[in-house]
């Protein structure tokens, strides 16, 4: 089931704890909740989130204890700290970590809600870049190991799953462009790379456009005119055909 997020919830104040993951799983995001620091950095080892949201005073969390487990447990993983009672020997040692804001309770969650919607939008973001890199990366090796020698097998020379794999990565690569929101016009692959219209396509169209002009002088239907007019605009300009786009069940096809 997909998600706004992942969060994990750290506040030993029960009514606080249980009312927010409520709040926030009516948002889209998943929550899990922990009392204490030692609960919560058990529960990072055991799952990936996308944000830490912490109390600063409670069990397990003394000179930011939790804080330092979660940097090492899941570097770069944003983490959002709560306190009732702010103080600098708190807030300057906080500012090493991955620290994104430091709120003061009583707290508005609206407040929570913007700062967490950043949060999991970042991780996200590393999240997808990371996986970008890993594929570049596998990608480029799989490059490097072919062998090329007399009589070898030509499609061995660049297999197909390593086309796939490169596909993949551009295709991402253009989703990523998307979420940034750099205006490309929505681009997808096959615009991208100055794809042509297929030899068959072409055919068909014309002949679907030399039947509705034999049929003009019996049916005498302005919907078959805008549709022959529609059609002859395509085969004269191939770049107005809309290419689809690729969608992450594709992407799932091409990875298996």
């Amino acid at each position: 089931m997909n998600t706004a997020g992942s969060v994990l919830l750290a506040d030993d104040e029960e009514h606080f704890r249980t009312s927010t993951a409520a709040l926030l799983r009516t948002d889209g995001y998943t929550c899990d909740c922990a009392e204490n620091g030692t609960q919560a950095t058990e529960l990072l080892r055991k799952s990936r989130y996308d944000v830490l949201l912490a109390d600063i005073c409670m069990d397990g969390n003394s000179d930011l204890a939790l804080v330092r487990d979660a940097g090492r447990i899941a570097p770069g993983m944003p983490v959002i700290l709560m306190t009732g009672h702010p103080s600098l020997e708190t807030a300057i040692p906080a500012i090493q970590f991955a620290v994104m804001a430091y709120i003061r309770k009583p707290i508005d969650y609206a407040q929570i809600r913007e700062q967490i919607r950043v949060a999991t939008g970042h991780s996200q973001l590393r999240r997808m870049m990371t996986e970008i890199h890993q594929r570049i990366s596998a990608a480029a090796a799989g490059f490097g190991a072919i062998q090329i020698s007399a009589g070898c097998d030509p499609a061995q020379i660049v297999p197909l799953s390593l086309v796939r794999d490169v596909s993949t990565v551009l295709t991402q690569m253009l989703q990523l462009r998307d979420s940034l929101g750099c205006r490309d016009g929505g681009q997808t692959l096959c615009s991208l790379l100055d794809g042509t219209m297929h030899p068959n396509y072409k055919d068909a169209i014309a002949d679907s456009i030399e039947i509705l002009r034999q049929t003009k002088s019996s049916f005498k239907s302005k919907e078959l005119r805008a549709l022959r007019l529609r059609l002859e605009s395509i085969l004269e300009k191939p770049h107005l055909l809309p290419r689809p786009r690729i969608s992450h069940a594709t992407i799932s096809q091409l990875q298996s």
